[in-house]
């Protein structure tokens, strides 16, 4: 359950450009209208009865999030964000709204340094620690290693990352040092990844895929690639909106069958 937690937040960290940065965060997640939260939920196949939460976002009046609570693994973690935009702490519940654990988050110049995990008695059972390197084609590289209970090293990551803060490869190592893996994306002019292509440690592709947006630059197809399997997946995206021009329903599709359909519900300000 850790080393989950510790996934889930360093890629929605990753995958998000510096939200401070943004004119809101209505840009980043595509939203239009005074929105003052969304919930979203899924449902397998054709049950749109099924009421499982995936996500809740809660915004300030500036269009900023305020709070996001994430529903996975029987668990539910709430992030809480500061007044410039940064998450500065994450609470993880299970099914019973007991306290698993938490993290704090620490910045320098904007940029993260530091995530501490603590269990309910308040000791620190995990840290991950980034560091920051500039290239001379004016990227950044990041480096991010993950430190368990006794501070050995758990797991050691690397970030490539433009002055879009676009990520363009990611790298992961092994315990000795040794690159496990190698993802390399690639963005259309609106900051979507319309490819990513990731390899093992001896250059050949794992899998790749590739995505189609629209004019209003949602996901409409993407496409799986499993060399193993020599087979490729096709899975097709379409939506209903509101009457602000929002998605509210949103069905994925494939091989003319309806896999699952995630709705949301919208309140806005009035």
């Amino acid at each position: 359950m850790k080393n989950i937690f510790i996934t889930l937040i360093t890629l929605f960290l990753f995958n998000c450009n510096n939200q401070s940065e943004l004119k809101n965060n209505f840009n980043s997640i595509g939203l239009k209208g005074n929105v003052k939260s969304i919930t979203e939920y899924s449902s397998p196949k054709s049950h749109r009865n099924w009421d499982h939460k995936d996500v809740e976002y809660y915004f300030d009046k500036n269009g900023f999030i305020e709070k996001k609570v994430e529903y996975k693994f029987s668990t539910y973690l709430i992030s809480k964000y500061d007044s410039i935009n940064n998450i500065k702490e994450t609470n993880r519940y299970d099914e019973n709204d007991s306290l698993v654990f938490k993290s704090k988050f620490k910045y320098e110049n904007q940029k993260l340094k530091k995530i501490e995990v603590f269990e309910v008695q308040g000791e620190v059972i995990h840290t991950v620690v980034y560091d920051y390197m500039k290239s001379s084609d004016e990227n950044t590289l990041i480096n991010e290693k993950e430190y368990g209970l006794k501070g050995n090293l758990v797991s050691h990551s690397s970030i490539l990352r433009n002055e879009k803060k676009e990520d363009l490869t990611w790298i992961e190592y092994n315990l000795l040092g040794e690159i496990k893996s190698t993802s390399d994306m690639t963005y259309n002019d609106n900051g979507k990844v319309i490819k990513t292509i990731k390899r093992d440690s001896s250059n050949d592709i794992k899998w790749k895929w590739s995505k189609i947006y629209d004019s209003k630059n949602l996901e409409i197809e993407r496409k799986l690639y499993n060399p193993s399997l020599k087979k490729e997946t096709i899975r097709i995206s379409e939506y209903e909106f509101d009457k602000q021009g929002n998605w509210i329903t949103k069905l994925l599709i494939q091989n003319n069958d309806t896999l699952k359909i995630i709705s949301r519900k919208i309140d806005y300000n009035e």
